[in-house]
């Protein structure tokens, strides 16, 4: 009888580490799930401002955006949100130019004038921006737009010595082309403020039909006039941008480029295919 009691008594305690041990094994402690705070988003309209240097060819230029504010249309990751914006672009640049030295005027007028000859581009565009941040102060962005660009031939005419009262300089177009163009834009911006972002892209755009304009390393002085040939404009022109995008703020009803928010911007320099220019 004895020993059976003590195996009873040692089958219970068996049965009650057991069970507790399932017990503690049941027990599970709930995890919180883990929230995430969205890398900053273009909240407001934003303008950039950039300055262009053409790339192949020597000259320089300068260019600007508008654009609406951000929309977010999807999530890359929990933390990158992909944004889209809406709006326009218009920039000009100088392709090549050529100093001609001092040129006879015409018979009515006595005495020389400096010439300088210049071949333009001048760019206006619609454009559809699409960005994600990586971080809080990084942005990389695309850009697809469409638009026109027109290129121009000019002379410009200063008198020496110029007459007393009159302009000093006449400028005179010598031929231009227009062409419908698209292409694309990609572009990175960096955080230097709650306001301002530096802003570098490279944009590359096409045209099917080139137009003409002056050939600059052909042009030469016969008698009391210059003659040069014509060449075909560039199809393609890769443009690098180097600028600053501000973020667009309104209070008291008038528009400032000021602080509370982020921004951006943009800028450009140029290249062309095609025939070369004088420098």
């Amino acid at each position: 009888m004895k020993l059976i009691s003590s195996l009873s008594i040692a089958i219970l305690a068996i049965n009650s580490v057991v069970l507790n041990a399932q017990v503690e094994t049941i027990s599970v402690t709930p995890v919180q799930p883990r929230s995430f705070k969205e890398f900053s988003t273009i909240k407001l309209p934003t303008l950039d401002l950039y300055g262009a240097v053409p790339v192949k060819q020597c000259g320089w230029g300068l260019g600007m955006n508008i654009l609406t504010k951000g929309i977010t249309v999807a999530h890359f990751a929990p933390r990158c949100p992909i944004q889209m914006q809406f709006g326009g672009e218009m920039y000009w640049a100088q392709l090549y130019h050529r100093n001609m030295g001092e040129v006879p005027l015409a018979s009515v007028q006595t005495g020389n004038a400096k010439v300088k000859l210049t071949d333009n581009v001048f760019g206006l565009n619609a454009l559809t921006r699409i960005s994600m941040p990586i971080n809080n102060y990084i942005i990389p962005y695309v850009d697809v737009f469409a638009g026109l660009r027109s290129y121009g031939s000019g002379m410009n005419i200063t008198p020496v010595p110029y007459p007393v009262g009159n302009q000093r300089s006449n400028y005179e177009n010598l031929c231009s082309s227009n062409q419908l163009n698209y292409g694309i834009t990609g572009g990175l911006m960096i955080k230097l403020g709650e306001s301002v972002r530096f802003n570098t892209a490279l944009m590359y755009s096409f045209c099917k039909d080139p137009g003409e304009m002056v050939n600059l390393s052909s042009a030469h002085i016969e008698g009391n006039g210059i003659v040069a040939d014509k060449m075909a404009t560039p199809t393609g022109m890769l443009i690098a941008k180097v600028g600053f995008t501000f973020l667009i703020s309104r209070g008291n009803g008038t528009s400032s480029c000021s602080g509370g928010r982020r921004s951006r911007v943009g800028t450009g320099s140029f290249f062309g295919s095609g025939g070369g220019g004088g420098g």
